[in-house]
C-alpha cells in the first residue's frame, strides 16, 4: 500500500483491479486495448494516484522489454507481442487501485459486511506484515554493509541475513499474538465499528470513467 492522501474504497479498488485484469485478458488481441489501458493509467495520474502509477511504470517497462526481446528472438517479429503487451500492462494497471487501499479500511469494510473475524483479521495482519518485513530486510542489509560482509560469501551472508531475518519474523509473530491477547480479542465477541467506510466522490468518478473507457474500447 502506498502512503497517499488519495485512498480508494476497498471494495471499489478490488472490483476495479479484477475488472481491468479481465478486460485486458479478454481483449488482449485488440490493438485498442493498449489505448484503453494507457487511458486508465493517465486517469489514475490525473486523479491524484500518481505515486502508485509511477511506481509500477519501471516494472512494466522492464517486464515488457524482456518479453519483447524474447518474442523477437523466437519469431523475428513483434506482431505477436501486442497481445502479450496488453496482458502485461493490464496486470500492471490493475495493481494501482490495490496499492491505494488502507489495510485498516479493508478490515472495517469486511466487518461492515459481517465477514468472519478470522478472515478480516488475517487479511489485516497479512497486508500490514509485508511493509514491516520489507523494513526489517532493509535494516538487516544495512547492518551487513556496515560489517563489510560480501554477498558473494555465502557462508557469512547466510548467517548475517537469514538467521537475523528468521529471528525477527518470529519476534514479530510473538508481538502480534501478545497484542491480541493483551487487548482481550475474541473471535466470537460482538464488535462495533466506530468509523464506517463509505463511498466517496473519487470512487464514483473512477467507476464511471473507467467503465466508460472500457466500453468505448470494446465497441470501437
Amino acid at each position: 500500500m502506498i502512503a497517499s492522501k488519495r485512498q480508494i474504497h476497498p471494495l471499489v479498488g478490488i472490483l476495479l483491479s479484477i475488472t481491468i485484469t479481465i478486460y485486458a485478458l479478454v481483449f488482449a488481441k485488440s490493438f485498442n486495448t493498449l489505448y484503453v489501458l494507457l487511458g486508465i493509467y493517465l486517469l489514475f495520474i490525473l486523479l491524484g494516484f500518481y505515486k502508485a502509477a509511477l511506481r509500477v511504470m519501471p516494472l512494466s517497462i522492464v517486464i515488457a522489454g524482456i518479453f519483447a526481446l524474447l518474442t523477437f528472438l523466437v519469431s523475428k517479429s513483434l506482431e505477436s507481442f501486442y497481445p502479450l503487451l496488453n496482458r502485461i500492462l493490464g496486470l500492471m494497471v490493475a495493481i494501482i487501485p490495490g496499492m491505494n487501499i488502507r489495510p485498516s479500511d479493508l478490515t472495517r469494510c469486511l466487518n461492515q459486511m459481517h465477514v468472519p473475524k478470522a478472515i478480516s483479521l488475517g487479511m489485516l495482519i497479512a497486508l500490514s506484515f509485508i511493509p514491516l518485513l520489507k523494513g526489517e530486510i532493509k535494516k538487516i542489509k544495512e547492518a551487513i554493509k556496515i560489517r563489510g560482509i560480501s554477498k558473494f560469501n555465502l557462508s557469512l551472508f547466510y548467517r548475517a541475513f537469514l538467521v537475523p531475518l528468521a529471528t525477527r519474523i518470529s519476534s514479530i509473530s510473538d508481538t502480534l499474538t501478545l497484542s491480541l491477547e493483551g487487548r482481550g480479542f475474541k473471535m466470537n465477541a460482538k464488535s462495533s465499528i466506530y468509523k464506517k467506510v463509505k463511498l466517496k466522490t473519487i470512487d464514483i468518478i473512477l467507476i464511471i470513467f473507467i467503465t466508460s473507457i472500457m466500453i468505448v474500447g470494446a465497441i470501437l
